[in-house]
């Protein structure tokens, strides 16, 4: 795996996923607000003797329509954001 011009071949990784639903009670009746879904995928990759070098995290959350009488509306979320590694020492004291 290359992050930033540098080449790592001993990577491993891990996955993270968050799955969501969500209802609420609103005079006198129950309302979905979030049917049941896959929220948030993060996948973490990690270099032997260095650690994380890499970040990958995806969110998208899709709510329901809310009815109209409520007068209100909750919109949805789409965010992805990645972290890399710019750099990293190791100081040995002997």
């Amino acid at each position: 795996m290359t992050v930033n011009g540098q080449t790592y071949s001993d990577v491993y990784s891990s996955k993270i996923s968050l799955n969501l639903s969500a209802s609420v009670f609103i005079v006198f009746s129950d309302f979905t607000i979030l049917q049941e879904q896959n929220a948030s995928t993060i996948t973490n990759y990690y270099a032997k003797d260095i650690g994380l070098i890499k970040s990958d995290v995806s969110t998208d959350i899709i709510f329901e329509d809310i009815p109209e009488q409520l007068n209100f509306e909750i919109p949805d979320v789409s965010v992805q954001s990645n972290q890399n590694l710019i750099d990293s020492s190791i100081n040995l004291n002997f």
